[in-house]
């Protein structure tokens, strides 16, 4: 057993870092390097199942 009696009540353990990085704008892929290995598409879009029946 361990005595956590002097242990105040904590939400997060570890020190709180931010992981993100900034937005920075690079090569961007065209409509076709997109849709490359697309299982099925249709004027230039992705095809999915329908989500809602309606």
């Amino acid at each position: 057993e361990v005595d956590v009696s002097d242990v105040p009540p904590t939400a997060q353990v570890t020190g709180l870092t931010t992981v993100w990085r900034p937005d920075v704008v690079g090569e961007m892929l065209t409509q076709a390097q997109a849709l490359a290995n697309a299982p099925d598409q249709q004027d230039g879009m992705f095809r999915v199942r329908a989500v809602f029946d309606e």
